[in-house]
């Protein structure tokens, strides 16, 4: 009887060992990436209105770091925008506190953007230390040169929102 159950407790073992070293580390890298999704939140004012992170990188060293969080635009904002526009984002402009948002630099601002207010340099710098989807990169870049998307800018980064791309960015340098 013994050499009838070897064949199959042998690997029911091994099979229970793999279980017990893949479900913890599934679960420590699940718990990681949602507290990476909640911390790059935080940076995204209340009056923008964002879904699931579609999208994120950074890059850090000792010093500092640079990266970008894409989210998706919730279906209420993108009618909220697609009606009222940047008076949508303006409106709800008021500092909150449970939103990290020091240095701000004043309102919304329409784009496309002047090299002088953003140069093209920081977006570059930010979205470049990232391993986003290259189509993601070309729709920021599309969105920052003509009308249509609205921009914030903060201390170390910055939120862009492309209505008709449904998505918002949040760059950082820091």
């Amino acid at each position: 009887m013994d050499g009838i159950e070897n064949p199959i407790r042998k690997p029911l073992i091994y099979l229970v060992a793999v279980a017990a070293i893949l479900l913890p580390t599934y679960l420590l890298f699940d718990s990681y990436i949602c507290w990476r999704n909640d911390s790059y939140r935080q940076h995204i004012p209340p009056e923008v209105e964002v879904a699931s992170l579609i999208d994120s990188g950074s890059t850090w060293n000792v010093r500092s770091g640079c990266g970008a969080a894409i989210f998706e635009l919730t279906v209420k904002a993108k009618e909220k925008l697609s009606v009222a526009g940047i008076t949508a984002l303006n409106d709800g402009v008021d500092d909150v506190l449970s939103v990290d948002t020091s240095g701000r630099f004043g309102v919304w601002q329409e784009t496309p953007y002047t090299a002088d207010l953003i140069p093209e340099s920081d977006w570059a710098a930010s979205l470049g230390c990232t391993w986003i989807r290259a189509e993601l990169h070309n729709v920021i870049y599309a969105a920052l040169r003509k009308k249509g998307a609205f921009y914030r800018r903060y201390k170390n980064g910055t939120v862009l929102v492309v209505p008709t791309s449904g998505i918002v960015v949040y760059t950082f340098m820091g």
